[in-house]
């Protein structure tokens, strides 16, 4: 199930650098955010929120977020009825360290959104993740109180989106960005991305009443996806060869419970791309919004650093 594209194009594209996307499905329609910027590591990031009423047949522009500094990796999330916006924001400076903060917005219709501030969120803190348990919401967040190799990953927990208390800290050295699933029992599944060597992620999973177990995934990756699906997972993630980086690329993966993967297939990919997210469409396809620079590949050469340097778009896969 949901190993075999159907379909395949490209949402957004402008020239600009478009990447990390989110979606969800809200009053009956679609939406999809992601940044948007100059390049991939340029601080002038806002992001931009797109509706779709048929499926994702076709896209209409709905808003922009800007801030006072770069913002990106947005997350969508539907709490008692209202579109909740999750952006992480990136603040420019000489300093060596890296300053992060999470700006959060909320919507009854999807079109006029208020700021709300995130209260018990620890300051330099990223969310990244989340998921609906029972009538709570889980949460992660990484805080970076120095190089991101040192940062700390933690699952926090809230009613109501706004006002969220720390869970747990999770015990994965290098840990940041936190991919996060519930299967149908209730259990917590997570993947947490790891930029110390070899860059393998940490899988964790925890029972509504049981301890967490931890168990190391036996491939390099990053910007990971995950969903549950029957006894196992779907995992999407950027993958490369060699310590160069090269050929690299979006797959997707089938995972066993205990960690095993078997490699899928691969999404029209190249350079920049990855963070891939997913929502069931109506008929039971899975529709995977990801992003990429493989439409812009062939301007690569002479580029000191084309991984960054090009234009991405948003992009879709339809699977089955």
């Amino acid at each position: 199930m949901f190993d075999k594209i159907v379909t395949s194009g490209v949402i957004f594209s402008d020239g600009m650098h478009n990447a990390f996307p989110t979606v969800c499905r809200f009053g009956g329609a679609l939406y999809i955010a992601f940044r948007s910027g100059k390049g991939h590591l340029y601080f002038d990031g806002v992001i931009k929120l797109m509706r779709s009423c048929d499926e994702g047949k076709s896209w209409e522009f709905v808003r922009s977020f800007s801030a006072e500094e770069d913002l990106r990796d947005p997350r969508l999330l539907v709490i008692d009825g209202k579109l909740h916006l999750y952006s992480g924001m990136r603040y420019s400076g000489r300093s060596r360290s890296l300053r992060l903060e999470t700006r959060h917005w909320i919507s009854a219709d999807g079109a006029d959104f208020e700021e709300v501030p995130l209260k018990g969120v620890p300051s330099n803190t990223f969310f990244w993740g989340f998921a609906l348990r029972n009538n709570s919401i889980v949460g992660t967040g990484y805080r970076c109180d120095g190089e991101i190799a040192n940062c700390v990953a933690s699952l926090y927990c809230s009613s109501d989106g706004s006002n969220w208390e720390l869970f747990r800290e999770l015990d994965i050295a290098g840990g940041n960005e936190v991919a996060l699933d519930l299967d149908a029992a209730g259990t917590l599944h997570g993947i947490v991305r790891r930029d110390i060597p070899p860059f393998t992620p940490i899988a964790f999973s925890l029972a509504p009443e049981g301890d967490i177990q931890y168990r190391e995934l036996p491939l390099a990756m990053q910007g990971i996806m995950l969903k549950c699906v029957g006894d196992g997972f779907l995992i999407a993630a950027r993958r490369w060869d060699g310590a160069e980086r090269r050929d690299l690329r979006c797959d997707y993966f089938r995972c066993t419970r205990s960690g095993e993967l078997s490699l899928a297939g691969r999404l029209p990919s190249a350079g920049d791309c990855s963070y891939a997210a997913c929502t069931e469409l109506k008929d039971g396809k899975l529709l995977v919004i990801y992003y990429s620079s493989h439409n812009h590949w062939d301007k690569r050469d002479g580029m000191a650093d084309p991984e960054h340097g090009l234009p991405a778009d948003i992009c879709f896969a339809i699977m089955e």
